[in-house]
Order: C-alpha cells, then sequence, then structure tokens
C-alpha cells in the first residue's frame, strides 16, 4: 500500500518537473549572472526545486486524503444511525465519495474499497484504519481508529461513538480550513515578495543596463548576486514555515 510520507515522481511528472527546474535555473542565471556560468553554479538548485515541489505534492495529498476522509466520517456516522453494519457503512461511504467525485482517482476511494475487502475477510476496523493512520500520519484518522476499536471491544453505544466521532473531526477540519483562509493572503503575499527582487533587477536591466555592469563583470559581482539568492531562498524557506499552520 502507498507511503503517503513519501511521494515519487510519475514519468510525465519527473520530466515535467525538470523541465520547469530547468527553465527556472536559466532564467536566473542569465538574469542575476548574465552568463553560462552563472548557469552551471546554479544547477545544484535543481536538486532543492525538485525536492520542494516534492513536499509540496505530497501536502497537497495529504489535505486531499483528510478531506475526503471528513466527507467519508460523516457518511459513515449517518449510515451506522440508521442502522446497517459497520461494513455496510463503509461501502456507502465509499460509493458516497464516488458520488461527490465521479471523474477523479481520489487516494481515499482507493483506500477505503481496499478496507472494505479486508473487512469481508473478518479483519478488526480499527486495524484498517490505524494501518491507514500510520502510512498518512493523519491524526483524525488515528482517531477514529483508536475510537471504533474501543467502542468494539467494550461494547460501547457505536451510533453514538461514530456521531461523536465524526462532529468532532468535521470540527477540527474546517477549523483547518478557516486557519488556511485566514493565511491564504499572507501567502500570496510571500509570493509577491519573492518575485520582488526578479521584477527589480529586470527592470534595472531593461531601463539602465548599464547600472549593473559592475555586477556582471567582475568575480566579486557574481559572488554578490550568488549570496543574494541564496539569502532569498532561506527568507521563502522561512516564510513557507510561518505560513504553513497545522493543528
Amino acid at each position: 500500500m502507498t507511503d503517503y510520507n513519501v511521494y515519487r515522481f510519475t514519468k510525465k511528472e519527473w520530466i515535467c518537473e525538470s523541465v520547469r527546474a530547468l527553465i527556472i535555473i536559466s532564467f536566473t542565471g542569465m538574469l542575476f549572472f548574465e552568463s553560462i556560468i552563472g548557469m552551471l553554479l546554479l544547477l545544484p538548485a535543481v536538486f532543492f526545486l525538485m525536492k520542494d515541489r516534492k513536499e509540496k505534492k505530497m501536502e497537497e495529498r495529504i489535505i486531499r486524503l483528510r478531506n475526503d476522509f471528513k466527507e467519508f466520517v460523516i457518511s459513515f456516522s449517518s449510515s451506522v444511525q440508521a442502522g446497517y453494519t459497520m461494513e455496510q457503512s463503509v461501502k456507502i461511504g465509499v460509493e458516497d465519495l464516488k458520488r461527490l467525485y465521479p471523474k477523479q482517482e481520489r487516494e481515499m476511494i482507493k483506500e477505503l474499497t481496499w478496507i472494505y475487502e479486508q473487512l469481508k475477510l473478518q479483519i478488526p476496523c480499527e486495524e484498517l484504519f490505524a494501518d491507514l493512520a500510520g502510512r498518512s500520519g493523519i491524526e483524525e484518522i488515528r482517531s477514529f481508529a483508536v475510537v471504533m476499536g474501543i467502542g468494539r471491544r467494550q461494547g460501547g453505544n457505536l451510533v453514538r461513538i461514530a456521531r461523536r466521532t465524526a462532529d468532532h473531526i468535521n470540527r477540527k477540519v474546517q477549523i483547518q480550513m478557516e486557519m488556511e483562509q485566514t493565511v491564504s493572503g499572507k501567502a500570496m503575499e510571500k509570493k509577491i515578495m519573492f518575485a520582488m527582487p526578479y521584477f527589480m533587477v529586470f527592470y534595472l536591466r531593461v531601463t539602465n543596463a548599464s547600472y549593473m555592469d559592475v555586477l556582471f563583470s567582475n568575480m566579486t559581482g557574481h559572488v554578490i548576486m550568488l549570496s543574494c539568492l541564496i539569502l532569498l531562498w532561506i527568507a521563502n524557506q522561512w516564510a513557507d514555515r510561518i505560513v504553513n499552520i497545522r493543528l
């Protein structure tokens, strides 16, 4: 099964991301160094750009899993309250997700389909969801597995437990989404601030090229430009951590 804490590019993604990284490096090298040597100096940055894209895609996948799980739990809770068994409730949850995303191959649909097949083999529900929680690192799934396990072993009111668990997970995901919306404006400001040095250098080179010649004609200028790019990258990584708030 898929380990969601590790992201691997598909062949198509790898080609697209490699081309994207090389274009960025080429543009940056010519803009800040005006030489092939400058571009070669920046080639190691391709690794960091690819790594950054992997982390962003992995984060997007985790967000999809969390949001889809919220929808599943709501459906699961309603089915349990309607008198369906746990196995039937999981099946209904899968069908509801398929109706919600009819033309998309969602990771949660694949996982829940596999869980449903394992439930038919009499494998405990909490073990299957605990396995998914371990592979995804999503705390909401882990909590769901623990609560379902306690309810089954101690003979608790499964309907009440499912409803309360669904309400708790729904509130937590809603709070996370509200936090993301709150900081989305700051994230856009960060992107603009990151792009500003590029626009400033480009503007100076277009309007007054001789003003920048001192930075392109000697090694000291290249070192200064390289240092500025490194500081810009560090500031961007720092800003990413500030706006990336998680519960």
